[in-house]
């Protein structure tokens, strides 16, 4: 819905004000990838996502194909720095509808994630026995991905940190503001700010369990995970 306020003064001073409101239908746009935020240092970045039977998508003014209601683009990224990427459908009898991505490439990922500085003192067992308190610091954890689940531009990775007691389990959520390619089993490291706990069922112990969460802003693979992927790719 779209409103506008108006104010007329007659001859008489006296003041009348009132509002048009016009209910608008907006063109459907849902973004899959890569996210409202991206840092990355490949040379492109993938747009793809959903939009309405009928509607068009223009990714920086250049119309793209659609297919059957989803698009799929590769953007080229030729130089270094920050850009907004604008993402707009349009559909007859809609208004169009904007999404901003956020990229901001870099010449080495690692190298970049290095300058982000972390506390190396807020430990796994620290972050366990009360995250309230550290909320919003700068963290880092290495672990493996047990589950991971992508949608809509966002992630939510499922980590078993490394550094954690023998004989005891150390889950950790973390979300991550873009698609990720990262695998079940992959070892990656993850660096973000905590972001006290998260609640959630789980289906292997039937019952409602309570891990810290971490808002990562890098998601890296370790050199295992690096090998790792290799050998997938190689495989296929």
């Amino acid at each position: 819905a779209f409103s506008h306020p108006y104010r007329i003064e007659l001859p008489s001073c006296e003041v009348r004000q009132w509002n048009v409101t016009l209910d608008v239908p907006v063109a459907t746009l849902q973004l899959e990838r890569p996210g409202s935020d991206v840092i990355t240092d490949r040379e492109g970045v993938d747009i793809t996502g959903v939009v309405a039977a009928g509607g068009r998508i223009f990714v920086e003014n250049v119309e793209i194909p659609v297919i059957e209601g989803r698009f799929s683009h590769r953007q080229a990224l030729p130089a270094l720095g920050p850009r907004a990427l604008r993402v707009r459908a349009v559909l007859a009898g809609h208004a169009p509808a904007t999404r901003v991505v956020h990229v901001r490439r870099v010449s080495n990922l690692a190298a970049e994630a290095a300058t982000y500085r972390v506390d190396p003192a807020i430990t796994y067992a620290r972050l366990k026995q009360n995250s309230s308190a550290v909320r919003g610091q700068r963290v880092a954890f290495r672990g493996r991905a047990y589950n991971v689940q992508s949608e809509l531009g966002s992630s939510v990775i499922q980590l078993l940190v490394t550094d954690c007691p023998r004989g005891e389990r150390c889950p950790l959520w973390v979300t991550y503001p873009a698609a990720t390619d990262v695998s079940v089993d992959e070892s990656i490291q993850v660096l973000g700010t905590v972001a006290g706990d998260q609640q959630f069922r789980s289906t292997r112990e039937s019952r409602v369990v309570t891990v810290p969460r971490v808002d990562a802003v890098f998601v890296l693979p370790t050199a295992d995970g690096e090998a790792a992927s290799r050998a997938r790719r190689q495989a296929r």
